[in-house]
């Protein structure tokens, strides 16, 4: 999947897209998002955004997510998605 049509999913559904290094990446931002909601519900909301853009959209297109606590929410991320370095975050 590619990071720009994540990015546009994720606001489509609401969602503030952030770019992320979690553990392990040495410094290599990829693309999240902070939630309090649980990662079910965000892959649910997310994933239904996804098909309405694109009716053929396979959910095995997006790869697996990783998440770190952030105190009352989590981060959500994906961290083969790396951030594109030219996309400012909002």
């Amino acid at each position: 999947m590619d990071a720009r049509d994540l990015i546009e999913a994720l606001r489509d559904s609401d969602y503030e897209p952030r770019s992320y290094s979690g553990r392990c990446m040495y410094g290599k931002c990829c693309v999240g998002v902070v939630t309090s909601e649980s990662p079910l519900d965000v892959g649910v909301k997310l994933g239904v955004t996804l098909v309405s853009m694109n009716p053929s959209f396979d959910p095995s297109d997006l790869p697996g997510s990783s998440q770190d606590s952030m105190g009352r929410d989590v981060i959500i991320y994906w961290p083969s998605i790396a951030w594109p370095e030219d996309s400012e975050e909002e």
